[in-house]
């Protein structure tokens, strides 16, 4: 949210990336304003005005304070930035969400950009290696929720526990969530301090002696590096987030999502949607036991999986997205020196008439919710 303001000040060109798409388009709803059902062209289109308009409301003040105190600048409004003429470089697969026809020429779909190998000295220990080869034909999934704070860690313990022995298939688990929440809670004042520590020490040995029951069909894992894992198993099983949810579909996986909050659910859906995985908004030992094993036993959405990860695996986003920085430089840097324009003129225009400190932020905002204006041309509905 800041760049835009650092862009102008010193006359840049400016670019925005993002994992899930932000840019205003009819062919799917805002990520943070994914619906339980379809709602159509109209209301896809509208969720990115209000999401927008809300978020400059929230931030217009203080934003302008720190363009004035810092930057130099004088106050602007959401109009004047033109954000709609801002260059993205969306780091997803158009394999995953193809680039919708009503995006402008300047929002690229580039491909994911992965770092392979970011843990150079990392290696699996003997007793996961153990576990993978071992003689076994129930097929394995991994299940992580990454660093998801949750009220009751063990309940989640719980359900996956009884979800695996249900769905005759072996598990490698990462605990991420429940280790923030001990943290979190060891952190709370002094004199519930020790209490607190207690509590989670005794709940983290539950959660471990729950797993340590089912050695053969259950390996615990604090974290495990996704691009070595996933292709040595059959299916994944997380919350969503982008970066995860573009590894297990890089390596071919089946994969069942359980969203939280944000753009999981766009994700979630979008795998359903492809006939990928499964999308569970409640983790349920019912839910997980079924998506686990339509995960394992369907083989054609192994297949469907796979060609999908074959496609992703062919992709070059890291230099598709340096081709288009490129390509759109001097566009960039266009619309950097247009809004600098825009902002100087009207304020210069309105210096004459403000009073000292009035700020017409408030009316500017009001003006363009109304209208709509947050893209070229007048908000209409769909066809």
């Amino acid at each position: 949210m800041v760049g835009i303001h650092m862009a102008e000040a010193l006359q840049v060109p400016y670019f925005r990336s993002f994992p899930m798409p932000m840019t205003r388009t009819r062919s799917f709803p805002h990520p943070f304003a994914t619906p339980n059902h379809p709602k159509g062209r109209l209301y896809n289109d509208m969720t990115y005005v209000l999401f927008d308009h809300a978020v400059w409301r929230a931030i217009a003040s203080r934003t302008n304070s720190f363009r004035r105190s810092t930057l130099g600048l004088p106050s602007t409004t959401y109009e004047k930035l033109e954000v709609w003429k801002i260059p993205y470089l969306y780091s997803f697969s158009p394999h995953i969400v193809p680039s919708p026809l009503d995006w402008l020429d300047w929002i690229h779909c580039t491909g994911y950009w992965f770092l392979d190998n970011p843990q150079t000295g990392w290696a699996p220990d003997a007793a996961l290696k153990a576990f993978i080869e071992a003689p076994d034909s129930r097929p394995i999934v991994y299940i992580g929720f990454g660093s998801i704070i949750v009220s009751d860690p063990f309940e989640i313990i719980r359900v996956i526990v009884e979800s695996v022995l249900l769905s005759n298939v072996r598990a490698i688990v990462s605990q991420g969530w429940s280790s923030r929440l001990h943290d979190k809670k060891q952190q709370e004042g002094a004199n519930e301090a020790t209490k607190k520590e207690a509590g989670a020490k005794k709940e983290g040995n539950q959660e471990e002696d729950i797993l340590k029951k089912y050695p053969d069909t259950i390996f615990s894992v604090q974290s495990v590096p996704h691009d070595w894992l996933f292709p040595k198993i059959r299916a994944v099983v997380h919350h969503g987030g982008a970066g995860t949810t573009a590894a297990g579909l890089r390596a071919g996986r089946p994969t069942i999502i359980k969203p939280f909050f944000a753009d999981q659910f766009f994700w979630g859906e979008r795998v359903e949607e492809m006939g990928l995985g499964r999308c569970i908004k409640q983790l349920t030992v019912e839910n997980l036991s079924a998506a686990l094993r339509v995960v394992s036993t369907d083989e054609n959405m192994l297949r469907v999986a796979n060609q999908v990860g074959h496609k992703i695996r062919q992709e070059t986003g890291v230099e598709t997205a340096i081709q288009c920085i490129y390509r759109d430089l001097e566009l960039a840097k266009a619309r950097t020196m247009s809004s600098i324009q825009k902002t100087a003129k009207t304020n210069y225009v309105t210096s004459t008439s403000k009073k000292d400190g009035e700020d017409d932020q408030d009316w500017t905002l009001i003006e363009d919710a109304m209208s709509g204006s947050i893209s070229p041309g007048s908000w209409k509905p769909a066809d």
